[in-house]
């Protein structure tokens, strides 16, 4: 490396010394030791929505999840590097490891360790993995993670797509609900509708942001095309105003804003009469789900029921019920297990807002909303999928403040890897 080379990795506010070739050779070296992690964390996010990918009782997602911990924890320990544990992403585990042992001591319930083991791995190590990512390789990386999580979401309602063509079936290969609504490679038409409503505001934050702008309006239209694909009634509920939203942030944070009253003004009289011919041809429409209505309000009546003879620690996790996650979460770990879901969710609102100026906090904000929304009409509070686009955001927002004071307090410029493959 020349001395020309070597100016061009210094940053603004970074020390004047260029790195020396020991400290690029020993960045370099652990990077290169990290591969075999990072691909396999690619793996997880893009399979993340597959639910209905399952091998021994567990999703696909969940093994690339266990391998990903163990490369993480072993890159740790041969690399010196720390791991990223914050409180907050113990409070839900512990909480459901305290009602599990409660139950199964005083009611003589069975202990649920496959639950435990799902909370694992859907809350505490996706939150370890992305901060981790964050402090170890840089916000390059955590934007790679980003769209492949997405594109992870554009490949299942690219499948369902398929499926409607008839281009292909996945009968007896996947674990699906059976019916005329389509799943794509979800479990179920109201898991991919999740999905897709929390990948909405992310891809329209990369549509703005990022490079490869037709790939990503690509990705958004097939997104939109999975949730009207899956027939759920939440999807457009939630998804719409989750488009509508996320399309005010682009134009009013664009070259565009100039313009943004006239655009929207339009886009809300397209709206008005487009919206209506939508949900004519949705469940939404009058009697379309009157048999789903009924039997939704059998189950919450007697989760409500269920609830009120376990108020603190629940009836267990095996007992959940109810068609809304804070039913299913309340009739599963009480009171007890709800502060500490909640306290995961919530966790990441207060940094977002405190960088709402930032370029992805909106985004992240939408989708923290459209995930608390779609939890009022569907129990999905164990998708594989939930938090990645969350915690990006929030490890996003904080690791830029974060690198620039590491830099102003060491001295150490940002010769990462990451730098390079942006």
């Amino acid at each position: 490396m020349n001395s020309r080379e070597r100016d061009r990795t210094l940053t603004a506010g970074a020390m004047t010394r260029p790195p020396s070739d020991d400290d690029i050779r020993h960045l370099e070296t652990d990077v290169r030791g990290t591969t075999a992690l990072r691909w396999v964390t690619y793996a997880a996010a893009f399979s993340s929505s597959w639910t209905g990918a399952t091998f021994g009782g567990f999703n696909v997602v969940d093994y690339a999840l266990g391998v990903t911990v163990v490369l993480l924890v072993a890159t740790a320990f041969f690399h010196r590097r720390s791991l990223e544990v914050r409180g907050w992403m113990l409070v839900p585990l512990v909480a459901a490891a305290v009602v599990s042992a409660w139950n199964t001591i005083v009611k003589d319930a069975p202990f649920d360790a496959v639950m435990l083991l799902r909370i694992f791995l859907t809350m505490f190590a996706v939150a370890m993995i992305v901060l981790s990512f964050q402090s170890w390789f840089g916000s390059g990386y955590l934007r790679r993670l980003l769209k492949v999580w997405v594109a992870g979401i554009a490949f299942n309602g690219l499948t369902a797509l398929a499926v409607s063509f008839g281009v292909v079936s996945f009968a007896g290969i996947l674990t699906q609900a059976t019916g005329e609504r389509l799943s794509g490679l979800a479990s179920h038409p109201n898991s991919l509708a999740f999905s897709v409503s929390l990948a909405i505001a992310p891809c329209l934050f990369l549509i703005a942001r990022e490079r490869g702008r037709i790939l990503w309006v690509l990705c958004l239209v097939l997104i939109l095309w999975g949730g009207l694909l899956s027939e759920s009634r939440a999807a457009l509920l939630v998804g719409l105003p989750a488009f509508g939203l996320g399309t005010i942030v682009s134009i009013a944070r664009s070259r565009l804003r100039s313009i943004a009253w006239p655009v929207l003004i339009l886009a809300a009289v397209g709206a008005w009469f487009a919206v209506p011919l939508v949900l004519a041809d949705s469940r939404l429409a009058d009697g379309a789900g009157a048999l789903s209505d009924a039997g939704r309000s059998t189950l919450n009546e007697s989760a409500l029921n269920l609830l009120l003879r376990n108020p603190l620690t629940g009836a267990g996790f095996e007992s959940q019920a109810g068609v809304s996650v804070p039913l299913t979460v309340l009739t599963a770990g009480g009171i007890l297990f709800a502060i500490g879901y909640y306290a995961f969710v919530f966790s990441p609102v207060p940094a977002l807002w405190r960088h709402r100026r930032s370029p992805i906090a909106p985004y992240a904000l939408i989708t923290v909303a459209a995930l608390i929304s779609f939890g009022f009409f569907n129990p999905v509070f164990m998708e594989r999928a939930t938090y990645w686009p969350i915690l990006i955001a929030t490890a996003l927002c904080v690791g830029h403040r974060y690198e620039d004071g590491r830099i102003a307090s060491t001295g150490e410029s940002q010769t990462t890897l990451p730098l390079r493959e942006r």
